[in-house]
């Protein structure tokens, strides 16, 4: 949405906000972000709403973060970006990859490709969160099943076949792929990458396509949306800004940075 709207947003790193009081669906997978109108508004909330709050456990621990007194001091030089493209990337609209590879050649990023084990990272995903929405959701759906939509029942029901065995192995899978991102960014400051295929779509049947915010979502790493571009038919086309686990305030002042460099503004 920040993509198609022209506006910043920021996911921090998972387990800094607590998700207390959202309906839950993955205790795993669940992520809250917020928007702004600029790195400094994504800052001042996230301050807010950061740190534990006794009630989940995610956050267990977590301080609240400084974000807002981070981006004050003197900027940062230029950092140091690499750009990465997962297994959403052939699904890319010619007019944005085209639009991607001159940023990376524009900022000296060198383009490289996801390693493999992250190449399932939607199977992966998707069976968490089907078999825990299943667990949270099967409630309602036991008490009032025929009032959910056809598809959605479908995809609970899938999430209650789901066995403890596979439920297990890809709670391993992905955990692995948490632990394996910081040697995938290795000494660059922040990756870019696409956060939509493209424009907004023309119709509002949907609300685009999902795919290039999972792998970032789902590893649980700070990723930041600045409006960049103009599409082919004028409509704004965002940059996703991804750090390490826990180094929020680096990747935030990275994509202010950048914001700054393109002349980001919300539309």
């Amino acid at each position: 949405p920040a993509s198609f709207c022209g506006a910043w947003a920021m996911k921090p790193s998972w387990g800094l906000v607590p998700r207390t009081g959202m309906m839950a669906l993955s205790h795993i997978l669940d992520h809250i972000g917020v928007y702004g109108r600029s790195a400094e508004d994504l800052a001042l909330t996230i301050d807010a709403l950061s740190g534990d709050d006794g009630r989940d456990p995610a956050s267990q621990g977590a301080k609240p973060s400084r974000l807002a007194a981070g981006l004050a001091r003197q900027p940062v030089a230029k950092p140091r970006f690499v750009f990465l493209r997962d297994y959403a990337w052939p699904q890319i609209e010619p007019a944005s990859a085209e639009l991607f590879t001159k940023l990376a050649d524009r900022l000296g990023a060198p383009t490289r490709d996801m390693p493999p084990p992250y190449d399932n990272i939607f199977e992966v995903a998707q069976e968490i969160l089907g078999r825990d929405a299943a667990f949270n959701l099967g409630p309602r759906y036991r008490r009032a099943g025929e009032l959910i939509s056809p598809g959605l029942r479908e995809w609970l029901v899938r999430g209650f076949s789901l066995g403890a065995d596979s439920y297990l192995a890809y709670i391993d899978a992905l955990q692995k792929m948490r632990m394996a991102f910081p040697a995938v960014i290795g000494d660059f400051d922040a990756a870019i990458a696409p956060v939509t295929a493209g424009e907004a779509p023309k119709e509002l049947r949907n609300t685009g396509n999902p795919n290039f915010c999972l792998l970032w979502t789902s590893i649980g790493v700070p990723a930041i949306s600045v409006p960049a571009f103009k599409g082919p038919a004028g409509m704004p086309v965002g940059v996703q800004v991804i750090g390490r686990h826990g180094a929020d305030l680096q990747t935030l002042r990275a994509a202010q940075w950048l914001g700054r460099e393109l002349g980001a503004e919300m539309v």
